[in-house]
C-alpha cells in the first residue's frame, strides 16, 4: 500500500509542519494512520530541492507505484516544502 505523509501547511513553501497523513485526490482512502500502525515493513520515499505538494505527491506515487512489492512493505510517500519563492537561499 501506498501512503501520503506530509510536512507541509501550503501547496508551494510556508514552514514544516507535524506530519499527518493525507489522502489525495485518487489515492487508496484505505491508506489510513491506523493501517500505517499495523504495517511491520515500511519504506519512506521523499523528493529533493524545488517541488510543489502537487508535483511530489504525484511523482514519488508513480515511482512508488513502479517498484517492485516483492518485499512486502509499505511505501510512505513524504512530501515537505522543499520549494521556497527564495529559491536555494531558502534551503537550510
Amino acid at each position: 500500500m501506498i501512503y501520503f505523509l506530509d510536512f507541509r501547511g501550503r501547496n508551494q513553501g510556508g514552514p514544516v509542519l507535524p506530519g499527518r497523513i493525507v489522502i489525495p485526490a485518487g489515492a487508496d482512502s484505505t491508506a489510513t494512520e491506523d493501517a500505517l500502525r499495523r504495517e511491520s515493513r515500511v519504506v519512506f520515499l521523499t523528493h529533493g530541492f524545488n517541488v510543489n505538494r502537487a508535483s511530489g505527491q504525484a511523482q514519488l506515487h508513480d515511482f512508488a507505484a513502479a517498484l517492485p512489492r516483492a518485499a512486502g512493505a509499505a511505501l510512505v510517500v513524504v512530501t515537505w516544502p522543499g520549494d521556497s519563492w527564495a529559491g536555494a537561499a531558502g534551503y537550510s
